[in-house]
């Protein structure tokens, strides 16, 4: 009885041998998948900005605005940049910027180009009292409404100007409606996760 056993076991594994390595592997990968899901910065404790400019030091200042803001709960930030002379821009904007992006830096001539309600948020009186550095008083505004803060002017520089190869334009800082670091002046009721803002008035800080 136990020789057959041993033979039916020999026989099986001959043919099952591969289960025994690829089981524990696929258990192995799913193990470290999910802590690794499980230790992603939550929306709320990342940021990502957009920026329009040839080119970008984005290492160095996503480390920059992470370090700043890290006492305030920020674990992430990335930097998107894409050329405004590049013929898949507009793309990169629509496809990468307004669904992932919390903050815009964008020339002149791409925001006049855009429908701007139908992206950015309409930064309110409210809005500017306690977020904006005091002083900042010009803005980029379309149908009557503001959607963004001017950065630098074209033949001006900045602290950023050490990051960022910007174009030869006014640039404005613009924030994405659909951020999650916005508190409550989008389209989620977030009050207590503000750190695009509080970011956007670091970003100016050096222009003033």
């Amino acid at each position: 009885m136990k020789k057959d056993k041993n033979k039916e076991f020999a026989r099986a594994f001959a043919y099952e041998w591969p289960l025994y390595i690829v089981l524990p592997l696929i258990g192995g990968l799913t193990i470290s998948y999910l802590l690794r899901v499980r230790h992603l910065p939550a929306p709320y404790e990342k940021l990502n900005l957009f920026v329009a400019a040839s080119k970008s030091e984005s290492e160095a200042l996503s480390k920059n605005i992470t370090l700043t803001f890290k006492e305030e709960g920020l674990k992430e930030t990335t930097i998107s940049q894409a050329n405004p002379a590049d013929s898949i821009f507009l793309t990169k904007l629509s496809v990468v910027g307004y669904q992932g992006a919390d903050l815009f830096l964008l020339p002149y001539s791409v925001l006049k180009d855009i429908k701007a309600d139908d992206y950015l948020l309409r930064i309110s009186d409210e809005l500017k009292a306690k977020y904006l550095p005091s002083g900042t008083n010009d803005f980029y505004t379309q149908d009557g409404y503001t959607f963004g803060v001017k950065l630098k002017s074209a033949n001006q520089t900045n602290w950023l100007t050490t990051y960022i190869s910007f174009l030869e334009e006014d640039y404005y800082l613009s924030l994405n409606v659909k951020s999650q670091n916005i508190g409550s002046y989008g389209l989620y009721d977030n009050p207590n996760y503000d750190l695009a803002l509080k970011t956007m008035g670091y970003l100016l800080k050096g222009s003033l």
